[in-house]
């Protein structure tokens, strides 16, 4: 992972200290973008608002426990990526899955 981007949406909780820092450890590169600007990552953001209404939430389909450890997190995430690729339609490809476009 040495060198990856991690992408945030200038949320207050990404400029702290001990995040940059941890960041930093894990030798992932910061990236806030421009603030104010909604176009700058437009397709991250909608990709990110997806997952948290989707994969994150409390009621979440994906869930079926609480997110007690990173694990937890990690299946959330690989279960959720996989059915955005293969199973879910998308209206701006046609109401086709991505594997398909």
């Amino acid at each position: 992972m040495q060198g990856t981007v991690h992408h945030s949406d200038a949320g207050s909780e990404y400029t702290s200290q001990r995040y940059t820092r941890t960041l930093a450890a894990e030798g992932l590169v910061p990236s806030i973008g421009t603030i104010g600007d909604a176009f700058v990552n437009a397709a991250a953001e909608t990709v990110m608002r997806l997952f948290k209404n989707e994969a994150a939430a409390r009621d979440s389909p994906f869930r079926n426990s609480p997110l007690a450890a990173e694990s937890d997190v990690g299946d959330v995430v690989v279960d959720w990526v996989h059915w955005y690729n293969y199973a879910r339609l998308h209206s701006t490809l046609g109401y086709s899955k991505p594997v398909e476009f």
